[in-house]
């Protein structure tokens, strides 16, 4: 047959045989003038002139074919690898051919949180719980932040390399190939394009900094890989906000959209419990990462105890740890992971006008009344003294403890001269009651009375930040890079100084990485000079684990929380 068209599936496929092909299919014909042999006959007479049938295989021949077989494997393995992934790991494939592979991926991980998302709209939300659930894990951002301090690295999942102009106007991102949403389409540069500009578009939280944006856009070629974006005034903290949710991608689904992310979106009970269940496809083939629960546990001692008992894997609080806890934790054979964050908590004053503390002299003798340390080992948490806006791992920080210690002799002598005697402290009752009971006794020993009230959030708020009806006010401070918060004449401290404001305007109009953090912490030390708020502490975080569970590193657990690098199965 010379014809390789294919056949009609309704004409016979039927093809004339010859007399020796017919044999041996049930309709054997023999052929005139030949000998025939049965099957010993034939193997006795024509054994001696096969070579093959002459000797046995060797051992040596029989190692020789599996090592082609493996090295055959291996470059097809690599192949594909590189052809899907756009990279070449030899020990992951190595891994996969002498059965290696990691048991993570088979164990599914419960992880108990104080609050489960109510929406799971990441871009459009400010909702810590919305942010610590999908950050990262699900839509991952354009710039990646570092795992001990709130700075940004040079590279990340979506971006290779990026770059700023000496001017800091133009920001350069060299943008990945081969990165694919959970819907199987690959990313491109129009994709961040777009999420960007939706963003600014529909002003979702923290995209107003893309305002000051002249264009966002990509360089020339349908297939380019460069994403520039042109300021119209240096923005030097634009790196770290991209490194958020503002720099987040998604596909474009008209329902629940699709991330890059290592984790996909499955069952979800509002304020109960989400399912992020591992990606499998070619782009996180490697990983082997285990589905992840997280459930609500309100109560820190309920979230601490079921990590004993077994009903969790692990447990993320949203506030301060005592020591107490942590070691009855160990005590029971929990790991608990201690770590610095960004959250401090502050006492601000009301520097309105009309106040007593709108004097300098009236705040610094506040400030010099409370003990830091002592109030620390009073509430038993997992803390460290601080006497500036900025903690330890943001950019700028400086400790001025130093500067700022405890001296009632000095606080007599300025309440004195004001003839002040009494207060009035509010804070939320998410705090507690002992912090407000220990700094009232602490004031007492400089003869002041204070009256500590303790409030729920919602009357907090509105009684503090939006009537400002009070004299102190204690203030819990979960984010970062956010010294343009607290200088602000608006905000609700209505604190004002012209050298801070100058100072501010150097800080946030920085062409330089270096020019930027100088700015921040000259800004913070006059913040402190001035004694705008007396800080008072900065919080750890203690993430309890199985000891079977790897460690996670996070300076803002309550608000991100990457499950690609922690809470796995160890192997």
């Amino acid at each position: 047959m010379t014809s390789s068209s294919p056949r009609n599936p309704n004409e016979s496929s039927k093809q004339p045989m010859d007399s020796e092909t017919r044999q041996g299919t049930g309709n054997t014909r023999f052929s005139p003038g030949k000998k025939h042999y049965g099957h010993k006959e034939w193997h006795k007479e024509y054994r001696g002139h096969n070579p093959l049938l002459e000797k046995k295989t060797t051992p040596g021949q029989w190692a020789l074919f599996l090592v082609i077989v493996l090295v055959t494997s291996l470059v097809a393995s690599l192949v594909y690898s590189y052809t899907v992934t756009g990279s070449i790991s030899p020990s992951s494939t190595f891994s996969a051919l002498l059965g290696k592979n990691r048991k993570a991926g088979n164990t599914p991980v419960a992880v108990g949180v104080s609050s489960v998302p109510e929406n799971l709209n990441l871009a459009s939300s400010s909702d810590d719980a919305v942010s610590q659930a999908l950050l990262g894990n699900v839509y991952q951002p354009l710039l990646q932040r570092k795992k001990t301090t709130n700075s940004v690295e040079a590279s990340s999942d979506l971006v290779s390399s990026w770059t700023v102009d000496k001017a800091g106007l133009i920001y350069t991102f060299e943008i990945k190939k081969r990165v694919y949403f959970s819907n199987g389409q690959e990313m491109t540069v129009n994709d961040i394009i777009r999420c960007l500009q939706t963003g600014v578009k529909n002003n979702y939280p923290g995209y107003s900094s893309l305002k000051n944006a002249r264009s966002v856009t990509s360089s020339a070629g349908a297939a380019s890989t460069k994403l520039i974006i042109t300021l119209s005034s240096p923005q030097p903290d634009l790196p770290w906000l991209l490194a958020g949710r503002m720099g987040i991608v998604y596909g474009q689904e008209t329902s629940q959209a699709s991330g890059t992310g290592p984790f996909t979106i499955g069952n979800f009970k509002k304020g109960s419990s989400l399912d992020l269940e591992a990606r499998r496809d070619h782009q996180y083939q490697r990983s082997n990462l285990s589905k992840v629960t997280l459930r609500a546990y309100p109560s820190q001692d309920k979230g601490f105890q079921a990590v004993h008992t077994g009903d969790i894997d692990a447990y993320v609080p949203s506030g301060p740890v005592s020591i107490a806890t942590i070691a009855e934790a160990k005590k029971n054979g929990t790991a608990v992971d201690i770590a610095d964050t960004g959250t401090r908590v502050a006492l601000a004053f009301n520097e309105s006008a009309d106040s007593i503390f709108s004097e300098q002299h009236a705040r610094e003798a506040y400030r010099d009344i409370i003990n830091r340390n002592a109030l620390i080992s009073a509430l038993g948490y997992q803390a460290s003294a601080l006497a500036g806006p900025i903690p330890s791992v943001d950019p700028g920080y400086q400790d001025l403890n130093k500067f700022y210690p405890q001296n009632i002799p000095s606080a007599k002598n300025k309440l004195w001269y004001f003839g002040f005697t009494s207060s009035t402290l509010v804070y939320p009752q998410s705090m507690g009651p002992r912090i407000g009971e220990i700094l009232k006794k602490q004031c007492a020993l400089a003869g002041q009375s204070v009256t500590v009230l303790m409030l729920n959030d919602k009357d907090y708020h509105q009684r503090v930040e939006k009537d400002k009806n009070f004299d102190m006010a204690l203030v819990r401070y979960t984010g970062s890079h956010d010294l343009g918060t607290l200088v602000d004449p608006d905000y609700f401290i209505s604190y004002t100084d012209s050298i801070t404001d100058e100072n501010w305007a150097a800080t946030s109009s920085a062409s330089s990485d270096a020019a930027y953090i100088k700015g921040l912490t000259k800004t913070a030390a006059r913040l402190a000079q001035k004694a705008a708020f007396a800080w008072l502490y900065q919080e750890k975080s203690a993430i309890a684990r199985k000891p079977s569970l790897s460690a996670i590193s996070t300076t803002s657990p309550q608000s991100y929380l990457p499950l690609w690098s922690g809470l796995q199965t160890i192997d």
